[in-house]
């Protein structure tokens, strides 16, 4: 009888023990945290600026290089970029080498384009909010 006996609480002690541990193993999935995210498709539409205001400043010493130009967009713009075109390539500018102060007129300095006035046949400008 003592066997029968012994052998039911082996079974309940086994049954506690799971217990506890799948108590804990609950406890440790519980302690993460996943932040709430977004995900899906949309379309939008994507429409181009309107430069104007455009004014070039010749460099002081050389009248055949460019120093700056100065346009401003129609809607505020983040990042913006500038090329020179001279027979059919367009030389752009580094990123950083155009500043704003308020989003809309813009300043680039165009000493490191490497095209001379009188070569220059086009003015490229990138933007985007």
């Amino acid at each position: 009888m003592s066997k029968i006996f012994n052998s039911k609480y082996r079974i309940l002690a086994l049954v506690i023990l799971i217990l506890i541990l799948s108590t804990a193993a609950y406890g440790f999935a519980d302690a993460n945290t996943i932040p709430e995210t977004f995900a899906g498709h949309g379309q939008g539409l994507i429409s181009g600026y309107t430069v104007s205001a455009v004014t070039y400043v010749l460099d002081a010493g050389n009248p055949n290089a460019f120093d700056r130009v100065d346009f401003t967009l129609n809607q505020s713009a983040t990042t913006v970029r500038v090329g020179m075109s001279a027979g059919g390539g367009t030389n752009w500018l580094a990123t950083g080498d155009c500043t704003t102060g308020n989003g809309t007129d813009f300043v680039c300095d165009l000493t490191s384009v490497g095209i001379t006035v009188e070569a220059a046949t086009g003015l490229h400008v990138a933007a985007a909010q």
